[in-house]
């Protein structure tokens, strides 16, 4: 990686152990930012006569006043004439902020005394600040003038193969500055705070906090989660954000059978509606809430098959001759009622034969009714529903005239009732049902 001296200004190129300690900048990127090319006259002749010349100076300035001699700064420290260093840069730089002494987060829209305005800083829209949030274990803020706003440090402040002695503990201005970020990123703080608390949540849920942010290069949306998700990705800029976020999605889903990466929102329009796999982290825009435990059937789901056909996964379905059958997911979400399992309502495109699993789509045109408009033994598939966002267990709901009959318990064969919700947010409501379902699991076919 390149590195600048923040001395000297001057650039050098390290590699493996030889690699000293350094500080990052994290900031959003303006309209005369300085390139690889510009750092190379900044010693030759004189500095850039660039706006975001600025930017590099405060980084060093700070950098020095922290006692670190090196920082790495993404528009000035990557050759991206290349496009093999391009594409190790990508790929390396969660590690690389991680692996930072400080990271320093400069808030150029952002003036105190006003600090309310955080809540309204660009940088926290952006894809590629999600990671630089994240990653380090030591982010300080600063607004325009390079004035300290406050910090997110882990409980681990201390960097691995870092020489920089640990920051001072935490203190009750830490705690409350730490809960303006979660309230303005979604992310719980015992995330923010831990080194690797993200780690240990579902895919849905790390999928959300990327939800609302945006980037420069439609694909940059899917290769700025890999870190986050411990996965890489050759870099193809022209393949879209559709092909670069399905790539991204097949890659998690060779390390994990965390059944939540199906857990979206299918009324959210797209270019294919009923494929079982997103098109942009959009889509999980309502499953900050979605979460993975073990239920009262659960074993360890099995393994995702990519084949010819499409994608390959096991599900338990719903025990009901409804022509929307329900794929049950191994997650779920809770609310005051208890715990809810996510489905999926499902399209039959090829039942089930001895020694091949069924061919299915996600069904888009599902039918509901509001709570109480499904009498028993009457028509059609429906669920019942509540303006607050979740349904009222007490309500009766039917799938068909042939089908399981809904109610409080339930009456159909199978190996017992179980509370669940549909990911759908056309009237911002989750559709809830108590279904049964079938003992064991089914194999199914996804076309892709």
């Amino acid at each position: 990686m390149w590195l600048i001296n923040a001395k000297t200004f001057e650039r050098r190129e390290f590699v493996g152990t030889s690699i000293p300690d350094y500080a990052v900048l994290s900031h959003t990127w303006g309209v005369a930012e300085v390139t690889f090319d510009d750092m190379a006259l900044a010693i030759s002749e004189s500095p850039p006569r660039k706006a975001g010349w600025a930017k590099i100076e405060g980084t060093c300035r700070q950098a020095v006043s922290d006692k670190l001699d090196w920082v790495w700064v993404d528009t000035c420290c990557i050759d991206k004439r290349s496009s093999a260093e391009l594409s190790e840069a990508i790929n390396s730089m969660f590690a690389w902020y991680r692996r930072a002494a400080r990271c320093y987060v400069y808030l150029e829209d952002v003036v105190l005394p006003d600090d309310h305005a955080l809540e309204q800083s660009k940088w926290f829209t952006r894809g590629w600040t999600l990671q630089e949030l994240l990653a380090p274990t030591q982010v300080f803020f600063y607004d325009q003038t390079w004035t300290y706003i406050g910090r997110k440090i882990s409980s681990s402040t201390t960097p691995s193969s870092s020489k920089q002695p640990p920051g001072p503990a935490k203190s009750p201005a830490d705690q409350r500055f730490l809960a303006r970020i979660a309230s303005i990123t979604h992310i719980p703080p015992s995330v923010l705070e831990s080194p690797d608390g993200f780690a240990s949540e579902c895919t849905a849920k790390k999928m959300s906090w990327a939800a609302s942010r945006a980037t420069t290069r439609p694909e940059d949306l899917a290769y700025c989660l890999m870190g986050l998700f411990d996965v890489n990705l050759p870099i193809l800029y022209g393949e879209g954000l559709r092909h670069a976020f399905r790539r991204l999605q097949l890659e998690i889903m060779a390390k994990t059978t965390d059944h939540s990466i199906f857990a979206w929102d299918y009324s959210l329009p797209t270019s294919d509606p009923r494929t079982i796999l997103a098109e942009t982290p959009a889509a999980f825009r309502h499953s900050a809430g979605v979460t993975v435990w073990g239920f009262r059937d659960y074993k360890p789901a099995g393994a995702f098959i990519m084949t010819n056909s499409g994608l390959q996964a096991s599900f338990f379905l719903s025990a009901t001759r409804s022509p929307t059958p329900l794929a049950l997911l191994e997650c779920g979400v809770r609310d005051e009622d208890g715990k809810h399992r996510v489905a999926i309502p499902l399209e039959v495109c090829q039942k089930r034969k001895q020694n091949s699993p069924g061919l299915y789509l996600r069904r888009v045109d599902f039918q509901y009714a509001p709570a109480g408009g499904g009498a028993a033994g009457g028509g059609g598939s429906s669920l019942s529903s509540s303006s607050s966002g979740m349904a009222s267990r007490s309500k009766l709901v039917t799938w068909d005239a042939e089908g399981l009959k809904l109610g409080p318990w339930g009456t159909g064969q199978g190996a017992g009732p179980e509370d669940v919700v549909i990911m759908e947010s056309r009237h911002h409501e989750h559709w809830r049902a108590l279904m049964h379902h079938s003992s064991v699991r089914d194999q199914l076919l996804f076309t892709m």
